[in-house]
């Protein structure tokens, strides 16, 4: 069985967007963490969704939740923490 892997995207605007896709990752750690690195040193978030092309520039975004994280993350990821509280869009 393949696992979904959901990301919320909630904006600076008080927005969100969930978007939902099949576990991509393959088993080389090495791999794993340096797309990982580049996606938090992106611009854009970019997606395929179907025959559609969704590209969000990350000035605009306040934070993204990603479940589950991937299996393999770069040094600088704090691990082992908990949410308490949750964040507010009010902010």
């Amino acid at each position: 069985m393949t696992t979904l892997v959901t990301a919320a995207i909630h904006f600076t605007d008080r927005t969100s967007l969930t978007l939902q896709w099949p576990q991509q990752s393959g088993n080389d750690v090495a791999a794993i963490t340096s797309n990982v690195r580049q996606a938090l040193e992106a611009e854009t978030l970019v997606a395929s969704i179907g025959d559609d092309l969704l590209i969000v520039p990350m000035r605009s975004v306040k934070y993204v939740y990603v479940s589950p994280a991937p299996p393999a993350l770069p040094a600088n990821v704090i691990r082992g923490a908990s949410m308490h509280g949750g964040v507010s869009d009010d902010d």
